[in-house]
């Protein structure tokens, strides 16, 4: 086990030494919010946006005729750089010049989130976009240049947060806001947000379901469940985790444990974030856990975010109330400490870093990453001296909205509390589950 964590530490280390990146770790000051003062309705803004959309169009046509006796090249360009009129609709268009028509859903954490009338719910890095054009108005996070110019230990940064409507290309990208039209360059982008009205742009998940059933000389049915569910602004991320397994065989109840989280961050810059509340509640009999309560903040920072490898790490202290099934004569059921926690979770692109060693067959591979989370606690005896919850997945997307996910657990806990009959549960628990993975 340790020279498996060793090297998914190693590799990440040396992906991220690919990174070239300018790290932007200042912490912000304030902020500037440029809003919309013209009073217009945001279908009046987007009839403005159309219209400007249009005269740059004819612009490049009008280009591409007087040139194109002169160079092709340079008249198939012009005709790249038009793009279908978003009026009902958001249009995106990949580094492949493919266009989808369908609902911009949120850019944060160098992925982007497209949902296509078609092919559903589409997750992509953003080096793989060229253009997005939304109809509808967006709110964008801006890394001030004062910001990007600032040394790591000045905290004097300034974040922009500007409404309107989007129209990013290769190099900028630029907010429409009634007659008036905001550009900045494309690296100082933070985040992007629906800026609309309609609570449901903000949500997004996935549930992954894993079942095994043996029927015969052995009765036995393994179910485990896990999901994520999250809603994300351009400044804010509210995650909802659930990680749930049930096991019996020949009727006798084997394994029960369930772990629920709820994170909320603030993100200061493209860097750094604050974790203003964390909750976790577990329970695992088998462990003698009735129930335990982890209440925790923390400040997080931004290892490395590229093609390879996205890494983040933060800590902070917490508090555990802990509930046991059972206890020696004398001993409380109830206790609670102080602990400190560190969690990482790394994602490597195992297609990206592996199709110039496979070749032609890494296709074979539509799109696999590797998905590390981490977490250490220190605390006192009271609550088992230390432990850890790691969750490694490996995730191959099948179709747009479904994966098939391969995940490995490891629970461990230094000083289990013994029961009632004084045995002690075991420091580790391990668990390894296939099963389908659907996003939404």
């Amino acid at each position: 086990m340790k020279i498996f964590l060793s090297f998914i530490f190693l590799l990440s280390i040396t992906i991220f030494a690919q990174d070239n990146n300018t790290s932007i770790s200042d912490e912000d000051e304030k902020v500037i919010t440029i809003k919309d003062t013209s009073g217009l309705s945001e279908q009046e803004i987007l009839k403005i946006a159309v219209e400007k959309d249009k005269k740059t169009e004819d612009k490049l046509v009008t280009e591409s005729i007087i040139n194109g006796f002169k160079t092709s090249k340079k008249e198939q360009k012009v005709w790249e750089q038009l793009a279908p009129t978003p009026t009902k609709f958001d249009w995106l268009e990949l580094k492949t010049g493919e266009w989808l028509k369908g609902k911009f859903k949120a850019y944060q954490g160098n992925e982007l989130e497209f949902d296509s009338e078609k092919l559903n719910l589409l997750t992509f890095e953003f080096k793989d976009i060229y253009q997005l054009r939304t109809h509808r108005v967006m709110t964008v996070s801006i890394q001030s240049v004062e910001a990007q110019q600032k040394g790591f230990f000045d905290l004097t940064t300034t974040k922009i947060q500007v409404t309107g409507i989007v129209r990013l290309n290769r190099k900028s990208i630029k907010i429409i806001q009634g007659n008036s039209t905001l550009e900045f360059p494309r690296e100082q982008i933070i985040s992007i947000a629906y800026g609309g009205e309609s609570e449901l742009q903000y949500w997004s998940g996935k549930v992954t379901i894993n079942v095994n059933q043996l029927i015969g000389n052995t009765q036995q049915l393994d179910f485990n469940s896990q999901a994520k569910v999250q809603r994300r602004t351009s400044t804010t991320r509210l995650i909802f985790t659930y990680l749930g397994n049930i096991a019996t065989k020949d009727g006798k109840n084997t394994a029960n444990n369930q772990r629920l989280n709820e994170i909320f961050d603030l993100f200061i810059n493209r860097k750094i974030y604050i974790t203003a509340l964390a909750l976790e509640r577990y329970s695992d009999p088998f462990q003698n856990i009735n129930q335990q309560i982890t209440t925790k903040v923390a400040a997080g920072y931004n290892i490395s975010r590229n093609q390879y490898i996205e890494w983040d790490i933060s800590g902070g202290p917490a508090l555990i109330q802990t509930k046991y099934d059972t206890v020696e004569v004398g001993e409380d059921k109830n206790s609670k400490s102080l602990a400190f926690q560190i969690d990482t979770r790394v994602d490597v692109d195992i297609t990206n870093n592996i199709k110039y060693v496979l070749g032609e067959y890494y296709a074979v591979f539509k799109d696999v990453d590797l998905i590390l989370n981490y977490q250490f606690t220190f605390t006192d005896s009271n609550s088992g001296n230390y432990k850890h919850h790691m969750l490694t997945k490996l995730e191959n997307d099948l179709t747009s909205w479904l994966d098939l996910d391969v995940t490995f657990i490891w629970n461990y806990i230094q000083t289990p509390t013994a029961k009632e009959d004084g045995s002690l549960p075991k420091k580790d628990d391990y668990q390894f589950l296939i099963g389908f993975g659907i996003d939404f």
